[in-house]
C-alpha cells in the first residue's frame, strides 16, 4: 500500500519549483490498524534538487499525521481511525469515513472540500477550531461535532446536519451560512448559535428545529410538511411553510410568507408581522394561537385559506388581499394608503371591519 501511495504522489508532484508551494497528496486509510504520515514537498534554497512528499505505514498506531505547508491539500477517501492535523490548518477533499480528525499540537482551523455528496460518520473534536465548507457537493455529519468556533458554508457549498438519524450536530458559536444548510435529524435539535449570511436553510420533515439566537441570515428559508421551526427568522426573505412555524410565545416577523402550512403560538399567544417586499400568497392557516397580525411593505400578502384566527390585523402598508370568506373574521384596521382588497367572496364579509385614519386612503374591493 505504500508503494502504491508513493506512486501516487510522485504522479501529481509539478516538476518547478514554482508549483511545489502546492500539491495534493491523495490518501486513503483504509483501517485502525494503519498509520500514514503525510508531509508536505519542500524546496531548498541551494539548488533544484527538492525533497518529495513521502507515504509511510507503521503498524498497530491509530493515528494519522500530517505535517508540512499550512496550503497542502489532502484527498481522505476514508478516516477509520485518527486523522490528526498537527497545528497545521488543511484542506480535506471528501473525508469519509468513522474516525475522529483532530490537532494535537495546537487548536486549529479546517477546510473541508466537499466535491461528491459524502456523508462524514466520524467525529470532528474540540481541538478544531473553526471549519470552513467549501465545494459543491454535499457533505452531512451524521454525529455529533465537538469542533468549536465558527462555521463557515461558502456559495455552493451545502451542509446537512445528520443523515436523517437521531445524531448530527454542529459547533454551537456561529454559522456564517453563504451557502445552504440543512436540518435533517428525526429529533428535536436546538441550536443555539446564530446564523447569518446570505444562504438558505431548510428545515426538513419530521423534526421541530428550535433556533435561540438572532439570526441575520437573508436567503430564503423552507419548512417542510411535518416538520416544524421555532426561532428568529426575521432575516430570510422568502419564507415558505408547508410544515410549522412556531412563535412558541414570542412575536416574530415573516418576510414574503407562502406555503400551505400553519403559523402558530405554542403555550402564550404571540403577535405576527408579515412584511411584504414582494407579492406571496399563503394558503395555510392562521392558528387562534396568534394575539395580533400586522401586514407591513408595499407588496400584496394574499390569504387564501380558511383559518380559524378571529384576532385583530393592522395594514399599515401594501394590500392585503382575502380570496376567501372565512379568511379573517376578526377587526382589521388600515392605515392610510394601505389596501384592502376581498375577492371572490360568496358572502359578505360578516363580523369584519375596515377603519383607517382617511376613508378614501383606503379602499376594500
Amino acid at each position: 500500500m505504500g508503494i502504491k501511495l508513493k506512486k501516487r504522489i510522485n504522479a501529481v508532484l509539478p516538476s518547478t519549483n514554482k508549483a511545489l508551494r502546492r500539491f495534493l497528496v491523495s490518501l486513503t486509510i483504509l483501517n485502525a490498524s494503519s498509520t500514514y504520515q503525510v508531509q508536505a514537498a519542500t524546496t531548498t534554497t541551494t539548488s533544484t534538487t527538492t525533497t518529495a512528499a513521502s507515504a509511510t505505514t507503521t503498524a498497530p498506531s491509530t493515528t494519522t499525521t500530517a505535517t508540512g505547508a499550512a496550503q497542502s491539500s489532502i484527498t481522505v477517501d476514508k478516516v477509520q481511525g485518527d486523522y490528526d492535523l498537527k497545528g497545521i490548518s488543511q484542506t480535506l477533499t471528501d473525508p469519509g469515513g468513522a474516525g475522529t480528525i483532530k490537532s494535537s499540537s495546537a487548536p486549529t482551523a479546517l477546510t473541508i472540500n466537499a466535491t461528491v455528496n459524502t456523508d462524514f460518520l466520524g467525529v470532528i473534536d474540540n481541538t478544531i477550531n473553526g471549519l470552513t465548507l467549501t465545494g459543491s457537493g454535499k457533505f452531512g455529519f451524521a454525529k455529533d461535532q465537538t469542533y468549536t468556533g465558527t462555521t463557515t458554508i461558502n456559495f455552493g457549498a451545502y451542509l446537512q446536519v445528520s443523515a436523517s438519524g437521531t445524531t448530527g450536530s454542529i459547533a454551537s458559536t456561529n454559522v456564517v451560512n453563504n451557502g445552504k444548510i440543512s436540518f435533517t435529524r428525526s429529533n428535536p435539535y436546538t441550536y443555539a448559535g446564530v446564523i447569518s449570511g446570505t444562504g438558505t436553510l431548510h428545515q426538513y420533515k419530521l423534526n421541530t428545529l428550535t433556533l435561540t439566537g438572532a439570526n441575520t441570515y437573508t436567503g430564503a428559508t423552507t419548512i417542510d410538511a411535518g416538520g416544524t421551526l421555532i426561532g428568529d427568522i426575521s432575516k430570510s426573505v422568502g419564507v415558505e411553510i408547508n410544515g410549522t412555524y412556531d412563535l412558541n410565545g414570542t412575536a416574530r416577523t415573516l418576510i414574503n410568507p407562502s406555503g400551505t402550512g400553519t403559523i402558530k403560538s405554542s403555550g402564550t399567544p404571540a403577535a405576527l408581522t408579515i412584511t411584504s417586499q414582494n407579492d406571496s400568497t399563503f394558503s395555510g392557516t392562521l392558528v387562534s394561537t396568534l394575539s395580533d397580525l400586522t401586514k407591513n411593505g408595499a407588496g400584496t400578502l394574499t390569504l387564501s385559506n380558511t383559518t380559524p384566527y378571529a384576532g385583530p390585523v393592522t395594514v399599515s402598508s401594501g394590500t392585503l388581499a382575502l380570496t376567501n370568506s372565512s379568511s379573517l373574521s376578526g377587526t382589521i384596521k388600515l392605515s392610510q394608503n394601505a389596501t384592502l382588497a376581498i375577492k371572490a367572496l360568496s358572502t359578505t364579509a360578516t363580523g369584519t371591519t375596515a377603519t383607517g385614519t382617511t376613508a378614501t386612503g383606503t379602499t376594500a374591493t
